[in-house]
């Protein structure tokens, strides 16, 4: 057995096949989820640190890789000193974008409207945007909107669309006419004359 500390977290072992009768393994049949093949590898990693002497005794975790060839096998330990921190996951919610296209601006105002009139108000954020001789709503939310609001939006608009590419053009290309809750503010307008 020829053992070889490659640095402080991996050592690498060169077992022949007279180490691997006499340790009781074979390269077929190594499996991490072994009782046994874990007590021999745990050896292993004892052996190392008596014959290379400063390889770390805390470890939490450990990768073994295995190959073999014509007159044994290499076992690769790799010791993980990290895994004792904990990963965190953050779930990241994806926002609902839905634009509704209008070829007057005398249907986008009726539809602004009719919407503030209803008292359609939901958590989303609209955005108007002018591009390509359209008006553009943009609803923006957590979660796709609300049914009736969508009717009410459709019964003016001429096209509706959730197609991100066709959004982020818009965004890209067109003018922002009103970039934050344009249904309220213009509702308000419309409503107060």
């Amino acid at each position: 057995m020829n053992i070889e500390k490659l640095d402080e977290k991996r050592v690498l072992f060169d077992l022949c096949l007279e180490d691997m009768k006499l340790l009781s393994i074979e390269y077929n049949s190594l499996n991490a989820k072994s009782p046994y093949n874990r007590k021999i590898i745990n050896s292993l990693i004892d052996i190392a640190k008596i014959k290379t002497g400063t390889l770390h005794t805390r470890y939490s975790g450990i990768f073994v890789e295995a190959m073999p060839y014509d007159g044994g096998c290499f076992i690769l330990i790799t010791l993980n000193k990290n895994k004792n921190r904990k990963k965190k996951y953050k779930v990241v919610k994806k926002e609902f974008r839905c634009v509704f296209s209008f070829d007057s601006c005398e249907n986008m105002l009726c539809a602004i409207e009719k919407l503030h009139k209803a008292k359609h108000r939901s958590s989303c954020i609209s955005k108007l945007i002018y591009c390509n001789d359209c008006y553009h709503l943009l609803l923006s939310s957590l979660r796709p909107i609300n049914t009736g609001m969508s009717h009410i939006i459709s019964e003016y608009s001429g096209k509706r669309s959730t197609n991100k590419i066709f959004i982020s053009y818009i965004l890209e290309h067109g003018k922002t006419l009103e970039k934050n809750n344009a249904i309220e503010k213009i509702g308000t307008a419309l409503c107060k004359s």
